[in-house]
């Protein structure tokens, strides 16, 4: 009762909503819901347990969203037809915030069977954690990778692209026309011209420099289109570099307008060296006095239709308080030039230009007399400016969309100068308490991550490196989440400056890791890492529980390979390491091991290397528990060779037809059926069969099978063989359904023509009919089914008293006859045989009424012709007084029964009086104290046990003579195991073929194998915790053989079985002679084999004359 009401308590307690479901009910009704779950879904708990989930929540799919309803019942469904657990990875279900407006929330769903303390199946525990932030993130992420003007790629040590984004793609496909394709090297997508400059550039990325450079990329419409290109090392967490980053960003557009305004420049400056500017001397009110000729080229207007334009015409009216406002600060500032930021003045054209002017007031100058306005053309300079404006604005734009927090700090102190408006989302702190608090980051880092998160970042920002590295950091709500924190170093002058940096919730991530390895441990999978440079081998909990070793277990690589088998298993494991290490090669072996305790078991062992530098510094990955499944594939290959042998050595051919009638199989017996070897034979199988008449219903048969999906009465065919011969077969086929629609027919062939022989034979034989009729005691008759007449022999009369007179024509009338109980059998009988088409034979047994009174027992035969149609036209036979014969069987059978009766006694009495004998001689050896003499009495019990176990099954069984010997072999190990009972565990494997012996043979065969055994108990397993003894019994040739193998010690060194004197092997010697067996014992390193082979026979009688 604690116990129940502490795991409500943890249940009511969970922070994701969770509920439980009451798996009796197919509408799934809610039991119990927790606190979180009625928060989320804004509804009391009297408003949801008690209902069902239906009933509960697909009302709320429109105002919740709820988007996976449906999946939610089938996970139910799913749950409890499999028992384990079910994931939805993603589902929307809107909450209510506390102001009641809808927040768009993802969740994950996960349904759980529940058990009691029965381990019975109770309930369905269903849990949903919000994953809206990462799922957000990952939206983000795609956002940022494919929805920016850069381009990405990602390649591995070997220049094989891991991963580009869309941009990249979509820039290469329009200059090359080319697919850009994951796992190809990024040479292949080079220049033939620059791979080799590539490859030099991609050494030095690798060693870990940052490289920067501008690529010109020739188009093929003339012409180039330009990259900024960048080139960073891609690094691991441990600051592994494992590949190379590159940004590509195209400059064309920057470039042009780069090399414009340079041109622009250019000219400018000539046109300043040769008075080219515009130098307009405007009066007080603006009007120009002097314009320099230059004003043609520039504004298009002709110096004198220049001098008669106002300032105030030419300047755009938006920009006009610009100019206005330098001309005032120029005139109160006599002789010092006043810059003017560009404006717009019109062309003579119309169109709009900008231009940049400096005013200088020199009215009091008498050689000049005005005010000098110098005006220069600056338009493509503020186009480009204002395009780079607008690349910054769509740069601080995406910093605000990435879904982490952008930051920069100094590289010395780590204070911190820039935080991203996404710290207050994430954090929950503003931007001023990161930059105006001291040491704010280090503070709130997770006391046990923040002396080494702190001591690493400043030691691999002293050498300069780029880093990323994890650690717990600690919310303004005092909730600590898990981040991870990419940090970029800047230098200056070699030395490190600034650190720019991102840091992201990894909190998810670090729970389905969690998740993760739960789930490995629920697949019997383990994960290992061997680290080369510390020279330790990593092995997680369940490695260890495989490997049956205690949980504080230290393993190495040299003791982790001594426990795969030795052999075939240790030296591929060893091999494969070896490559791994020197040859940077992956591998994925199934080999098996020895445990600690000597169990063999299957693993699947994974490993990668990982290099750095060139050299290999761990191998890591996982081995996994496969025991079952091998057992299991073991099963089903001995079921393949046994369904194999059965039809390559049938009589029969084996075939399989699609619905269009193509052979896909046929068994080897084709080639005699078809004339054609299987992988010939596989056409239209219509293409074997004649012009008969009869073949054409066989193809109606099929397909109607083919139609309805069921199984058709057997057929037969008339076939012509590829060596041109006529064979008739009968057919017998079956559809094959999958999904409620027929697939293929598989059926078999067998061979009739012999029959169809002696029935064209007997047809022949009818026109003798008359003549045999009067010449036999049966009664013939000859019954016209169409006309419903039946003609009668003379045997009739000799038979049962009737004269053909006596007898209506009419085939009720012999049924008249019949004996009441058994009318019905027989016209049922007689009514299915003329119905199918394939039957031709009819025979039958029952009792038919003598002209007397009595009933006779008889026994009717007769052959059945048929039509063209396959209608049953006539019948010809003829009844068989059996009576004698029936009650001479009636009185046979009688006297076997009570010999058998008796002869069961005697079995029963016999194997009660061993029974006696052998708990005698056993109370015996309990109560002496001598051990040798202990032991032969035991080895006694054992024989007179094996003894009483054949007269056992003789006298359960339904043969007195004979008795299946597998089924002795299971009560003898059964009675050596409880007499001589051991301290090892002796597991036993027993494969026996059907094999029944007579009582001469299974009496000394089954002494032999209890000598046997009794040896292994005794001898072969000494100090062991387990041993293993299999048994093989099988006929080849009518020749028995008897295969006894142990795994355990063996004979001891100079053992000779011919000298040896004991009276176990004495017996084995003396009764293999008695039933001429042949036996040899085998001695290894891992245990004997014993081998006996006899033939078959029945031997009258069982002596012991050879013992002495």
């Amino acid at each position: 009762m604690i116990e129940k009401e502490k795991n409500v308590e943890i249940f009511r307690a969970l922070p994701v909503p969770t509920a439980l479901i009451n798996i009796d009910d197919p509408a799934f009704t809610i039991v119990a819901v927790n606190d979180a779950l009625k928060k989320v879904s804004s509804r009391q708990e009297k408003d949801i347990v008690g209902k069902s989930f239906t009933d509960a929540y697909q009302n709320s799919c429109e105002n919740h969203k709820f988007s996976g309803f449906q999946m939610v019942l089938s996970s139910f469904r799913k749950a409890l037809e499999t028992e384990q657990i079910q994931k939805i990875p993603k589902i929307r279900y809107d909450i209510t915030t506390d102001k009641g407006k809808p927040q768009l929330t993802y969740w994950e769903f996960t349904v759980a069977p529940y058990y009691d303390n029965e381990d019975r199946l109770a309930y369905l525990l269903c849990t949903a954690s919000d994953i809206t932030d990462n799922v957000l993130i990952e939206e983000q992420k795609d956002i940022i990778l494919n929805h920016t003007e850069g381009s990405f790629i990602l390649t591995n040590e070997n220049l094989e692209i891991l991963l580009c984004n869309d941009q990249f793609a979509q820039n290469y496909k329009e200059i090359f026309g080319i697919e850009v394709q994951k796992g190809v090297s990024i040479l292949e997508y080079a220049l033939p011209e620059r791979r080799k400059e590539i490859e030099v550039i991609y050494d030095r990325v690798l060693s870990g420099e940052t490289i920067e450079l501008e690529l010109p990329v020739p188009i093929k419409a003339g012409g180039y289109r330009y990259f900024n290109v960048i080139y960073k090392p891609a690094k691991r967490s441990n600051d592994d570099i494992f590949g190379a980053f590159i940004t590509l960003r195209e400059i064309t557009s920057e470039k042009k307008a780069k090399q414009s305004l340079e041109e622009k420049e250019a000219r400018f400056r000539s046109l300043v060296e040769q008075g080219g500017d515009v130098v307009v001397i405007l009066d007080s009110d603006g009007d120009p006095k002097y314009v320099t000729p230059s004003v043609e080229p520039v504004f298009g207007y002709k110096p004198e239709e220049a001098q008669d334009i106002n300032v105030t015409d030419v300047t755009h009216p938006e920009d006009f308080h610009l100019v206005k406002k330098a001309i005032l600060k120029a005139m109160e500032n006599p002789g010092k030039s006043v810059k003017v930021p560009p404006v717009r003045m019109r062309q003579r054209d119309g169109s709009w230009r900008w231009y940049e002017t400096s005013i200088t007031d020199l009215r009091h100058e008498p050689s000049v007399a005005g005010i000098v306005d110098n005006i220069r053309d600056v338009h493509e300079q503020v186009l480009t400016e204002k395009l780079l404006e607008r690349s910054k604005e769509k740069y601080e734009s995406l910093v605000r969309s990435v879904e982490g927090v952008i930051w920069e700090a100094k590289a010395d102190t780590f204070e911190f100068t820039y935080i991203s408006p996404q710290s207050e989302h994430i954090f929950g702190y503003t931007a001023e308490e990161w930059i105006n608090n001291s040491n704010f980051w280090e503070k709130n880092i997770h006391p046990e991550d923040r002396e080494k998160s702190v001591a690493y970042c400043q030691s691999q920002t002293k050498k300069g490196f780029n880093h990323d590295f994890e650690y717990r950091f600690k919310k303004a709500s005092g909730e600590y989440i898990w981040v991870r924190d990419v940090v970029t170093v800047i230098t200056k002058n070699d030395e490190p400056d600034l650190l720019r940096g991102l840091m992201i919730d990894i909190n998810e991530q670090k729970r389905l890791i969690n998740l993760m390895e739960e789930t490995y441990q629920i697949a019997k999978i383990g994960n290992w890492e061997l680290d080369l440079q510390q020279e330790k081998l990593f092995w997680s909990p369940f490695i260890k529980e495989l490997h049956d070793v205690p949980a504080d277990y230290e393993p190495d690589l040299e003791t982790a390979i001594e426990f795969y088998e030795e052999g075939e298993s240790r030296n591929e494991i060893q091999k494969a390491v070896d490559n791994a290490i020197e040859r940077n090669e992956s591998f994925d072996v199934e080999l098996t091991i020895i445990t600690a305790k000597g169990n063999k078991k299957w693993i699947r062992a994974v490993g990668t290397p990982e290099q750095a530098n060139g050299e290999c510094i761990r191998v890591f990955g996982s081995t996994q528990d496969i025991t079952d499944r091998k057992i299991a594939e073991d099963k089903l290959k001995k079921a393949e060779e046994k369904y194999r042998n059965v039809v390559e050595h049938s009589t029969n051919m084996f075939y399989t037809h699609g619905v269009d009638g193509v052979l896909n199989y046929v068994s080897p017996q084709s080639d005699y059926f078809l004339g054609y070897e299987p992988e010939e034979a596989k056409k239209r199988w219509t293409e074997f069969i004649t012009d008969h008449p009869i073949n054409q219903k066989g193809v109606a048969i099929t397909q109607k099978a083919i139609d309805t999906g069921e199984t058709q009465p057997p057929y037969e065919l008339q076939l012509r063989t590829g060596k041109d011969e006529i064979i008739w077969v009968e057919v017998n086929e079956a559809p094959l359904v999958v999904n409620g629609e027929t697939v293929s027919i598989v059926g078999s062939l067998t061979d009739i023509t012999e029959r169809k022989k002696y029935e064209e034979k007997l047809q022949n034989s009818l026109e003798r009919y008359h003549y045999v009729s009067k010449a036999t005691r049966d009664a013939i008759y000859d019954w016209d089914a169409e006309k419903d007449t039946i003609h009668w022999g003379d045997g009739l009369y000799s038979l049962f008293g009737y004269k053909p007179s006596d007898i209506d024509a009419s085939v009720n009338r012999w049924i008249d006859l019949i004996h009441p109980d058994d009318v019905e059998e027989v016209r049922e009988a007689l009514k299915f045989t003329l119905k199918d088409v394939s039957m031709n034979h009819w025979a039958y047994e029952y009792r038919l009424k003598k002209a007397n009174g009595d009933y006779a027992h008889v026994r009717e035969n007769g052959y059945i012709k048929r039509n063209e149609d396959g209608w049953a036209t006539r019948m010809i036979g003829a009844i068989q007084d059996i009576t004698e014969e029936v009650f001479s069987k009636e009185e046979i059978q009688a006297s076997l029964s009570e010999k058998e009766t008796l002869l069961s006694e005697i079995h029963h009495r016999v194997k009660n009086n061993l029974a006696v004998v052998s708990g005698m001689i056993q109370l015996q050896a309990y109560d002496t104290e001598n051990a040798d003499l202990q032991a032969k009495l035991f080895d006694s019990v054992v024989r007179i046990k094996t003894m009483a176990t054949v007269h056992e099954l003789l006298y359960q069984s339904q043969s007195f003579s004979k008795l299946e010997f597998s089924d002795t072999l299971q009560k003898l190990v059964e009675n050596i195991s409880d007499t001589l009972r051991s301290n090892t565990y002796i597991e036993t494997t027993i494969d026996c073929e059907p094999i029944k012996l007579n009582i001469n043979q299974a009496i000394p065969a089954s002494l032999i194998v209890n000598e046997v055994i009794t040896n292994i108990y005794k001898h072969a397993f000494k100090g062991r915790e387990k041993g293993n003894v299999a048994f093989k019994l099988d006929k080849k040739n009518e020749h028995i053989n008897i295969q006894i193998k142990d795994d355990g010690v063996g004979f001891p060194e100079g053992f000779d079985l011919d000298v040896n004197t004991s009276l176990g092997f004495h017996l084995i010697r003396v009764l293999s002679e008695q039933i001429n067996a042949t036996y040899k014992y085998e001695n290894g390193t891992s245990g004997t084999l014993f081998e006996l082979s006899f033939r078959k026979q029945s031997n009258k009688g069982i002596g012991n004359r050879h013992l002495k």
